[in-house]
C-alpha cells in the first residue's frame, strides 16, 4: 500500500505517523523490492493493505463515525477521545459476539477485562482502515476525519431546524417539508450501537456484503472503467479461488482472452515474486556468510542451488519486461536506482556459474546504499538477526486480506 496521505488535521497526521512507524519496524525489505511489490498490489488489489484483517470493519467504522456525529455538539472538543472510547466498545462487542476460532479483531490480545479499564492498542482500527474507507467511498475524502464528524453534526442540526413540527403538519397537511435531509459524510449500516457494549457478529449480513461488493466493483477499476483483478473476481462468482496467491494461477489461466490485461498483471507479479524470493534468499545467504554462520549459510545455499538448477525463476528478458511494465505505472517511482539494480542482478543470475562473486558484491553494495548506517551485511551490530530460513514469497495482499474479503462477501450470514 502506498502511504501518501493528505490531511489538514494534526491528529490524523499523528495517526498516520504511528502507522508508518509500525510498518517500518516490522517490514523486511533490505533490497528495496517493496516498491515493485506494492505497485503490483495496487494494480491488482487497490485500496487494500496487509494491516487489514476483517471485512466487518468496513461496515462498523463509518457507522461509528456517523453515530458519533449525532451525539456531539458544538461544545464537544475532544472527538478523538470519543472515537477511542467507542472503538473500545466496538472491540469488546466483537469479542463478546465472536465464535471460537475467530481471528483478526484489533485489540483482542488485550482482553475484555483490560479493555473495560480503558486500555487499547496504539494502532487503532481508525489508523488501519480509514484510508481504505475513503478509497471505497464509505467515508468522505474531502477533509480530516475530525472535521468530517463536526461537519456532519452541523448538517444534522440544520436538517432538524428545517423539519416541520407536528402542529405545522396538522395545520397544513399538504405542505412540504423544507428539510431535505443532511448530506452524509459516512455510509451507515443499520443495527449497531457504539455508545455501549453489545454483541457484534464478525460475519457480514447479506445487505452489508452486497454494499461492499458493489463498492469494490465500482472503485477497483482502470481509467477505462474495465475491472481490476479484485473487482473482476467479485463480479464473477464462479471463479474458484484459494488462499495462496500462487494457487490462484489455475483460475487465472482460465480467464477469457478479453481479460488479457488482468492476466498480464498477474503473471508478471507471479514471476517477480519468484525472482525476488531468489534474490532475498541470496541476501540472507550473504548475511550469514559474513556473520560467520556457516551452517545456516550452507543450508540457504542448498535452497538457492535447488532453485537455480530447476530454472524456477524468470530470466533477464522477463525481468526487463516486468520492469518496463512497472515503470509505465504512473504511481511508481524508481527510487535509489532500483530498476538498474534489478537488471544488473538479472544479468548476473543468467550467468551465475561465472558471476556469483559479482552478484554477492552487487547485493552487498545495494544494501549499503539504501540502508547506510543500518546495513546488516558485515555489520556486527546485527550478527544475531534471525535470517536462518529462506524468505517468503510476495503474495501482494492476497493471502493476508483480499482472499478473506472475497470469502466474507461470497458467504454472508443468511
Amino acid at each position: 500500500m502506498k502511504l501518501g496521505y493528505i490531511t489538514f488535521s494534526n491528529e490524523e497526521q499523528q495517526f498516520v505517523h504511528r502507522v508508518i512507524q509500525q510498518i517500518n519496524q516490522g517490514a523486511i525489505d533490505e533490497l528495496g523490492f517493496g516498491r515493485i511489490r506494492d505497485a503490483f498490489s495496487d494494480e491488482m488489489f487497490p485500496g487494500m493493505s496487509t494491516l487489514h484483517r476483517r471485512s466487518k470493519y468496513f461496515v462498523l467504522l463509518p457507522t461509528l463515525y456517523n453515530q458519533l456525529s449525532q451525539k456531539i455538539n458544538k461544545e464537544s472538543s475532544d472527538i478523538s477521545s470519543l472515537i477511542r472510547r467507542w472503538e473500545i466498545n466496538m472491540t469488546i462487542s466483537l469479542l463478546k459476539g465472536a465464535n471460537q476460532g475467530d481471528i483478526g479483531i484489533t485489540g483482542s490480545s488485550i482482553g475484555i477485562t483490560e479493555l473495560e479499564k480503558g486500555r487499547y492498542v496504539k494502532i487503532t482500527p481508525t489508523n488501519i482502515y480509514l484510508e481504505a474507507l475513503r478509497f471505497l467511498g464509505l467515508v468522505n475524502n474531502s477533509m480530516s476525519l475530525i472535521n468530517l464528524i463536526k461537519q456532519q453534526s452541523e448538517r444534522n442540526l440544520e436538517s432538524l431546524k428545517n423539519r416541520r413540527t407536528r402542529d405545522e403538519i396538522v395545520e397544513d397537511p399538504d405542505g412540504t417539508d423544507t428539510s431535505i435531509g443532511a448530506k452524509q459524510n459516512f455510509f451507515t449500516f443499520p443495527g449497531y450501537r457504539f455508545d455501549k457494549v453489545s454483541y457484534i457478529d464478525l460475519q457480514l449480513t447479506e445487505y452489508e456484503a452486497n454494499i461492499l461488493k458493489q463498492r469494490i466493483i465500482r472503485y477497483c477499476r482502470y481509467s477505462d472503467k474495465t475491472p481490476k483483478l479484485y473487482s473482476y473476481i467479485l463480479q464473477n462468482e464462479k471463479i474458484r479461488i484459494k488462499q495462496s496467491f500462487f494457487d490462484l494461477k489455475t483460475s487465472i489461466d482460465k480467464f477469457p482472452d478479453s481479460q488479457k490485461k488482468l492476466k498480464e498483471a498477474y503473471y508478471m507479479a507471479y514471476d517477480f515474486s519468484k525472482w525476488a524470493h531468489l534474490m532475498n534468499t541470496y541476501y540472507r545467504y550473504i548475511f550469514n556468510l559474513k556473520a560467520g554462520h556457516q551452517e545456516i549459510a550452507d543450508k540457504l545455499k542448498d535452497h538457492i542451488n535447488g532453485v537455480l538448477s530447476s530454472y524456477d525463476f524468470p530470466q533477464f528478458d522477463r525481468i526487463e519486461e516486468i520492469l518496463k511494465y512497472i515503470k509505465s505505472n504512473p504511481g511508481f517511482k524508481d527510487v535509489n536506482k532500483l530498476c538498474d539494480f534489478c537488471l544488473e542482478a538479472a544479468r548476473l543470475l543468467d550467468n551465475i556459474d561465472n558471476k556469483e562473486a559479482d552478484l554477492i558484491k552487487l547485493i552487498t553494495k545495494r544494501e549499503l546504499c539504501i540502508k547506510r548506517n543500518h546495513h546488516k551485511i558485515g555489520n556486527p551490530r546485527y550478527d544475531n538477526t534471525d535470517y536462518s530460513n529462506p524468505p517468503g514469497y510476495y503474495s501482494y495482499r492476497w493471502d493476508e486480506i483480499v482472499y478473506s474479503m472475497i470469502i466474507d462477501i461470497r458467504n454472508p450470514k443468511k
